[in-house]
């Protein structure tokens, strides 16, 4: 913990090295100020940030939990670490690769990609009793990650106007990073409680492809997340 808290002092002093930005002067034109008018500007982005909603509130319930599943099939500390190391490792190569990825296949077909192979990973982890079968499995969630992370800041970026940037991508980070996790470890704990372990990673993974299918929807027919995308915020952002 030292060291990680180091870590973060050490990233922080360096984002000083930026150069300082400003927000672009647009009037307001919604009584609830930016997120009013990203909201009407933007119809699909709602839509859209409720199914990536769901598919973290998955992710976020079955990682809060999966150390428990390992050590209560027999595993220890080090298996755990390799569940976390293994994803984290995983992670770097696809997120390198995901512009290319999303060029090839849209923007549309890698987020549902990534949110099957998470709901994939959470079923195999409902029925899966080796711990080091479990904490090997985990690598696949950083496929996952990688695609989901880096789609979803490109997809809200084609959704909405550019002076309206900033309010979108806070609206998704904040909904999927920042309260998904809150509610999805809540929840994950009092049915991995009452229900158990099977039961709470069977339900993520439902729910992850619950959250495929939404979104598979929402973008349906928009251009901007095919093949031949855009760049953000150069377009009509509904289209």
């Amino acid at each position: 913990m030292p060291l990680y808290a180091a870590g973060v002092v050490i990233f922080g002093l360096w984002t000083l090295r930026l150069p300082a930005g400003a927000p672009l002067p647009v009037p307001s034109q919604s009584r609830l100020g930016a997120i009013g008018d990203v909201m009407r500007s933007s119809p699909r982005l709602a839509p859209f940030i409720a199914g990536a909603f769901l598919v973290s509130l998955a992710s976020s319930a079955a990682w809060a939990f999966v150390g428990l599943r390992i050590v209560g099939q027999g595993g220890g500390p080090f298996l755990v670490g390799l569940a976390a190391g293994l994803t984290a490792f995983i992670e770097i190569p696809v997120m390198h690769y995901s512009g290319a990825l999303g060029r090839r296949f849209g923007l549309r077909s890698m987020y549902a990609s990534g949110a099957l192979v998470y709901a994939l990973v959470f079923l195999v982890w409902s029925f899966v009793g080796s711990p080091l079968v479990i904490s090997l499995v985990a690598s696949a969630d950083g496929i996952a990650f990688a695609l989901i992370y880096t789609s979803v800041v490109v997809i809200v970026g084609y959704l909405v106007p550019r002076e309206l940037l900033s309010t979108g991508q806070t609206l998704a980070q904040m909904l999927g990073w920042e309260i998904a996790p809150i509610v999805g470890a809540s929840l994950g704990g009092v049915v991995f409680a009452r229900l158990g372990a099977p039961a709470l990673f069977a339900g993520a993974g439902t729910l992850a492809a619950v959250g495929a299918a939404v979104v598979w929807l929402v973008l349906a027919g928009a251009a901007d997340t095919g093949p031949q995308a855009r760049q953000p915020g150069r377009a009509d952002p509904g289209a």
